[in-house]
């Protein structure tokens, strides 16, 4: 009794020095990114040398040359003064901005009555924004309002800096009237967006994710849903089963790569993968928190999780789907590969799949081993009990090839959002809500599709009939307004 007593001493003596330590540094606002004191033998800065270097890169020559200039030697030697001798030319290439002030543009818009209802109507050009004429008759350009969202909604950039830098580009705006311009912007990608949701229903694996977000200063919660290609976001007020089915859709059948957050596991028809990477770091921290024996069941999840991975990088031949593995580290972030992957031998592939089944098969048998255990430690319990529930989600991505470990694709789509939250906060109105989940949607799916976001919005705004845009490579249902 006396020796348990000690213990617990000495845990609450050394668990007041971490909260005491966790308060001053959460006080330490100049620098709220630091990791303390910098290490005492840091790495060599810059690249490796040998072959550990990496991709050898150089700034590309330019596709084509507009400006022609004539560099002649100098006068005289700049070392002796003495004279030069012409031997040979080398080209040199540049690339600058530009500087040239606004196109404007002035629409002689014919206007007319009908004559049998005696409606009036007027002609509208597919580059205008605006069927707005007299006060409100001078507007924002199609292109501009794509460079004001793109600014915004995915670099993070307040609006009233995007009307600044719009200035320097010699179009003059203010942010009020950027701000209605954009609100259009959204109304046009609508159709994008439901076809967008579409998209990502009939997609094979998604990849989901949820944080903290802010509208008019109340707590509101920014899903995101990461499909085939296809990206979709969405602001709501809650953080369960119905906000996520309201994209997903209530019999989503394909695989749901997602953490443990219980409203995931109420899609019955979905097939499920757990994150590895969380139940790892979950695993990482109990065993820092643990004392003497306590340590023995995460040290096991550890190694029963770190195996299955090493199974999966062993046949990542069979296993690999239309995306690119993922490599599991602390945040869930991919790291590419830079040698590919070479496929096994063609009569090689029957036995190695069967191996791959037997490793299967064991790991299955020591899981279920490791969840028959009966811990006395209530985090044991715990952890346990997580495992218990998501016994049959744990191995996915080694049964069904393409499907990941973990759900890296929606921690990256949802991370450029949470660095722009760190800025301005959220949305101040419902409405700036709605325009901010359209455009990142419509956005990042460019980005995955390798399109020029800039012509994707331009082109949104080109759109007289509301249709979703062609310039995106979509599911033929989603783009049927007659639906699937």
């Amino acid at each position: 009794m006396a020796a348990e007593n000690e213990r617990l001493l000495a845990e609450n003596v050394r668990l007041r020095g971490q909260l005491e330590a966790a308060r001053r540094a959460g006080k330490r606002q100049a620098a709220p990114f630091s990791k303390g004191d910098p290490v005492k033998k840091p790495a060599t800065p810059g690249r490796k040398s040998g072959e550990q270097y990496g991709a050898k890169a150089h700034r590309a020559v330019p596709g084509r040359v507009d400006e022609e200039i004539e560099v002649g030697l100098p006068d005289a030697c700049p070392c002796c003064q003495g004279e030069l001798a012409f031997e040979d030319e080398v080209d040199q290439y540049q690339e600058d901005v530009v500087w040239v002030p606004g196109h404007v543009r002035r629409y002689r818009v014919s206007r007319g009555r009908c004559r049998s209802c005696g409606r009036r109507a007027q002609g509208r050009h597919r580059d205008q924004t605006s069927d707005a004429i007299g006060a409100a008759g001078s507007q924002i350009g199609p292109r501009a309002v794509a460079i004001a969202a793109q600014l915004n909604k995915e670099l993070g950039v307040p609006m009233g800096k995007v009307a600044q830098i719009l200035r320097l580009m010699g179009v003059s705006v203010t942010p009020g009237g950027l701000y209605q311009a954009i609100g259009r912007l959204a109304v046009a990608a609508a159709p994008t967006c439901q076809a967008l949701v579409l998209a990502v229903q009939a997609s094979s694996a998604v990849a989901a994710d949820e944080t903290g977000w802010r509208v008019a200063g109340r707590r509101r919660w920014l899903w995101t849903f990461v499909g085939d290609d296809v990206t979709v976001y969405l602001i709501a007020q809650g953080r369960g089963y119905e906000q996520a089915a309201s994209v997903l859709g209530d019999g989503f059948a394909g695989v749901l790569e997602r953490d443990g957050w219980a409203p995931y596991r109420r899609f019955q028809d979905a097939r499920h993968q757990t994150c590895i990477a969380h139940l790892l770091r979950r695993a990482g921290e109990m065993i820092a928190d643990s004392v003497a024996g306590q340590a023995k069941i995460p040290h096991a999840v550890r190694r029963l999780l770190q195996d299955a991975l090493a199974v999966r990088d062993e046949h990542a031949d069979l296993l690999r789907g239309h995306r690119d593995d993922d490599v599991i580290d602390a945040t869930c972030v991919e790291v590419s590969d830079d040698q590919p992957l070479l496929p096994a031998p063609r009569e090689d592939r029957p036995g190695r799949q069967a191996h791959l089944d037997s490793e299967i098969e064991r790991l299955e048998s020591e899981i279920d081993t490791l969840i028959a255990r009966d811990p006395s430690h209530p985090p044991n319990q715990k952890l346990i009990k997580h495992l218990a529930n998501e016994r049959e989600h744990l191995l996915t991505f080694l049964t069904t090839p393409g499907v990941q470990a973990t759900n890296w694709r929606a921690e990256q789509a949802i991370r450029p959002a949470v660095v722009n939250r760190k800025n301005w906060g959220g949305n101040r109105t419902d409405h700036g809500a709605d325009v901010q989940q359209n455009l990142m949607s419509v956005i990042r799916t460019s980005r995955q599709q390798h399109v020029d976001p800039i012509a994707l919005l331009t082109d949104l705004l080109h759109q007289p009939d509301q249709a979703p845009s062609p310039m995106l490579h979509l599911p033929s249902h989603a783009t049927d307004p007659r639906g699937p």
